[in-house]
């Protein structure tokens, strides 16, 4: 497998560009869908009074630093983020959202697999010149990869035990490595011949290190010594004894003159490397020295203990300078020092439930004071190993559950997630300019990563079939989706983790729906069936059967006593809400009944069907009152407007109409669409009407005269849904080619495409308050995006790691005052 460097921009375009995309089998679900658009919820939208938009110069350079954004994907993280982000406070541009967006949408995904060791890996480093890996595994063997290509290059085979650690030397001509076989081994790094083996540890080796000058290798073994080697002969030159549960850590100072040892019972001492004399001890600990490292100056010592303290030293005579506990007797089982030395990472196991880790832990403390600076929250086990990025803005965690995890330093903020290993994963490094990440596992498997950030929400994944439906609470802390996988299904919105899955449908859910209160869920499937259930605890609570076929809608009545359904057998049917038991029943369609909705005090129900008739019905009785003659084909929706004076319908045979609802007569036609109409809405004035269809676009009317006012263009497969927001400032629209978009209601210019799904996007709808707009899609995931650029700016700068450099805002932004682009983050103008 070959590493991948396109972008996510690409990776898009190359996707609209498949010619076999042209035309899919969705259209039967879309018009089922385009039936069920009706009932979007509208609220607040858009303050529009935006200081930095107030000339053209801040849109040309807001478009100017969306475009140098693209420009960076997969080349420069940072000014990806930074410049997308400036872009979004310019303007509320189409590109400026697409610049965000794609800086979300640049995937974490593994671009090689390194499969070769039969057992556990050990560890993995980067050769210095970044072109090669080397793993080490319980297998015995050290391996040596092709970063690009994840081509094995050299195996190196002798030892006959565990290898633990493999190390390059300087140059990268050379690897060293420590084995459970007792020895130590340099091998060529080109050739994988062993050139020197080192002998005399009576047992395993946990360690091998070279000096700075790479005259000596230091060993640390489980004999309970460390011992000093020439490493040209293997020739034995100090003996650091004094570990009886065997030596654990070994380790040079910055300057290679002193030497820390640290052991399985908590001794640990202060040596002269090149005497070998003991000269001080670090007394403190009672459990194994887990981890141990000098701060970058040489002038003190950080370890690690499995006796749940983490504690600092004087490196000159031993004496303690710091203690800081974990509580709880937990182990720390690692600690590394910031580039700076001003902050120490440590991770473990914060919370045991029958001797099995149920929470993870990563921190960050202030290496002076001890004060925890920051806590990472999402860990689901222990936390096994941690390391600082370069700049130490990001921290990189690898757990016991399988993933890596790379964290804000700044913030603790979990910028993104490495799944996929099958078991621990003990070792990850960045590579040399920290664009790849390469992890070690349990399973065997060393991978490399082309890493970018999370989507700006969560996705909603793990359903068997396309979603038709999605909605969210009015708390906005759960999501509600319908899904052709037979089940209904409640979400943590801030998560996307699944809380509840209602299953029990024979067919392919249509839809679901919450009651006012959210206390009860309707769904209805395509064998007939309706259903409601507890959103408490996922429970049934009644079914009501009688539709053969679909029930392509139905609704509760205003105090939900009773339900009205429409369904592919051509009746639609009343229900009694608390019993289930059929109240009325209204027969005269021929063929699916698309759309049924009841007028406001709920004396009419109002139809439209296969038979191009729409229908309107006294609601007591069943009697039809009036039907309105004149299209030709189907009708897929009628709607009254406001006052309930005048019925819109749309129709496939490419017309919409306005009918007088007191007389039935035919008012005015709506002439444009070239092929079938899909979808249409009044406005809230009852002026404008907003239809889309199958010729891909939507388009505006005057309701009175039937003028065009203007058409929506972009879309490229068929449109089946429209909606206004509360203030009819934007238009949304839905549509078969994968994607949302939203339009400026009064130009019909397009503001934003949400171009996310991988399949035709079958509903969607903004949330109560029109802060997210949540889809729901054929590619059998939903998702939810922010509908205000502000929030997507604001998202963008949490998983920002720094702000631009003075140089970088000279470059890009010019002779503007240089800001903070992000203002919790600190300023980089020095």
């Amino acid at each position: 497998m070959t590493v991948k460097t396109k972008n996510a921009v690409a990776m898009r375009t190359d996707r609209r560009s498949d010619p076999s995309r042209a035309r899919r089998s969705w259209w039967p679900w879309l018009a089922a869908v385009a039936a069920l658009a009706l009932g979007v919820g509208i609220a607040a939208w858009f303050d529009l009074g935006r200081g930095e938009q107030s000339g053209s110069s801040d849109l040309a350079l807001a478009r100017q630093l969306a475009a140098q954004s693209a420009n960076q994907l997969g080349v420069n993280e940072d000014l990806t983020w930074l410049l997308a982000i400036e872009a979004g406070r310019r303007a509320e541009h189409v590109d400026t959202y697409r610049a965000l967006r794609d800086a979300f949408d640049n995937p974490v995904r593994t671009v090689n697999w390194l499969a070769g060791h039969t057992d556990r890996l050990q560890g993995v480093s980067g050769s210095p010149e970044g072109d090669r890996l080397l793993t080490v595994g319980l297998d015995g063997r050290a391996v040596i990869w092709e970063t690009a290509t994840g081509s094995k290059l050299v195996e190196m085979a002798g030892h006959t035990d565990w290898v633990n650690q493999g190390t390059w030397s300087a140059d990268g001509d050379r690897v060293l490595t420590a084995s459970d076989d007792g020895s130590a081994r340099v091998w060529d790094a080109d050739s994988g011949e062993q050139l020197l083996e080192i002998v005399g540890h009576n047992d395993w080796i946990a360690q091998a290190m070279w000096s700075a000058d790479e005259r000596t290798i230091l060993t640390a073994g489980g004999d309970g010594t460390a011992r000093l080697w020439d490493a040209e002969t293997g020739t034995q030159q100090n003996l650091l004894g004094g570990h009886p549960g065997g030596t654990l850590q070994a380790l040079f100072s910055p300057d290679g003159s002193l030497i820390m040892t640290g052991g399985a019972e908590g001794d640990a001492f202060i040596w002269d490397a090149n005497s070998g004399s003991r000269l001080a001890t670090l007394t403190g600990h009672s459990g194994s020295i887990l981890s141990a490292s000098w701060d970058p100056f040489g002038a003190r010592i950080v370890t690690a203990g499995g006796d749940g303290t983490l504690r600092t030293w004087d490196s000159q005579d031993g004496s303690p300078l710091l203690e800081i506990t974990s509580g709880g007797d937990r182990p720390f089982l690692f600690a590394s020092l910031s580039s700076d030395g001003s902050r120490i990472l440590t991770g473990g196991c914060a919370e045991v439930t029958f001797g099995e880790c149920r929470l993870g832990v990563t921190e960050i403390w202030d290496a002076e004071t001890g004060a925890r600076v920051l806590a990472f929250a999402g860990q689901p086990d222990s936390v096994l190993s941690g390391r600082w990025s370069s700049d130490d803005s990001r921290v990189m965690t690898t757990g016991r559950d399988g993933a890596a995890r790379i964290w804000n330093a700044a913030n603790g903020r979990e910028l993104f997630v490495l799944p996929g290993h099958q078991g621990p994963v003990r070792s990850a490094e960045w590579n040399q300019t920290e664009e790849l990440i390469v992890t070690a596992g349990d399973d065997a498997i060393a991978r490399i990563w082309n890493f970018g950030v999370a989507a700006e929400l969560p996705i909603l994944e793990g359903l068997g079939g396309p979603v038709t439906t999605i909605s969210q609470s009015a708390d906005r802390r759960r999501l509600l989706t319908s899904s052709s996988d037979g089940t209904v299904r409640i979400w943590e919105a801030t998560t996307g983790r699944e809380l509840m899955k209602m299953a029990g449908h024979e067919g392919r859910v249509i839809f679901a729906k919450w009651n006012s209160e959210e206390s009860v869920i309707m769904s209805a499937d395509d064998s007939g069936t309706i259903r409601l259930w507890d959103s408490s605890d996922g429970s049934e609570i009644r079914a009501m059967a009688g539709h053969e076929g679909f029930v392509r809608e139905a609704r509760w009545n205003e105090d939900e006593t009773r339900i009205l359904s429409a369904g592919a057998d051509g009746t639609v049917r009343v229900w009694d809400a608390r019993s289930g038991e059929e109240r009325l029943r209204l027969t005269g369609h021929v063929g699916t009944v698309w759309t049924a909705i009841w007028n406001s005090d709920e004396t009419l129900i109002l139809t439209s069907g296969d038979d191009g008739v729409g229908r309107i019905w006294d609601a007591d009785s069943g009697e039809e009152i009036e039907a309105l003659f004149g299209h030709s084909a189907r009708l897929f929706q009628a709607e009254w407007n406001h006052d309930e004076s005048r019925i819109l319908t749309v129709s496939s045979d490419r017309t919409a109409k306005i009918w007088d609802a007191e007389t039935g007569d035919d008012l005015v036609t709506l002439v444009g669409h070239t092929e079938g109409v899909l979808a249409g809405t009044w406005n809230r004035e009852g002026d404008q009407v907003v239809t889309g269809g199958d010729d891909h676009t939507a388009r505006v009317w005057d309701a009175e005269t039937g003028d065009e006012l203007f058409t929506l263009r972009g879309h490229e497969q068929a449109i089946v849904q429209v909606a206004w927001n509360a203030d009819e400032s934007r238009i949304l629209t839905t549509a078969g080619d994968d994607t949302t978009r939203m339009w400026d209601a009064d130009s019909g210019e397009i503001i934003a495409v949400l171009d996310g799904h991988r399949e035709a996007v079958l509903k969607g709808v903004w949330n109560q308050d029109e802060s997210r707009i949540l889809t729901a899609s054929g590619d059998s995931t939903a998702r939810q995006w922010y509908a205000d650029i502000d929030d997507l700016v604001e998202a963008a700068c949490d998983r920002a790691v720094r702000n631009m450099t003075f140089d970088e805002w000279q470059t890009f932004i010019g002779d503007r005052p240089y800001r903070p682009t992000c203002p919790d983050l600190p300023s980089g103008a020095n």
